[in-house]
């Protein structure tokens, strides 16, 4: 019994021991995004209180913007 006792307890330290290494940490599978902007960070940002959904009325791509960074624009 004493044989069984201590083989029980070497194989539940190895257990514990092998169960608590830290896991294998996957590749990406792309790079991640940088930005255009060296003062531009990247990511997704969400506001405190709402999600607020910006689009356009037509679907396209954006081929020129007029507009420069800390530039105050309005509607139209």
């Amino acid at each position: 019994m004493p044989v069984l006792a201590i083989i029980g307890l070497l194989g539940g330290i190895a257990y514990v021991v092998r169960g608590s290494a830290p896991p294998l940490v996957a590749q990406p599978v792309a790079p991640p995004t940088v930005a255009p902007y060296p003062s531009a960070g990247s990511g997704m940002l969400e506001a405190s209180t709402r999600n607020i959904a910006i689009s356009t009325p037509v679907g396209g791509v954006v081929r020129e913007v007029f507009s420069k960074v800390g530039d105050r624009v309005g509607e139209g």
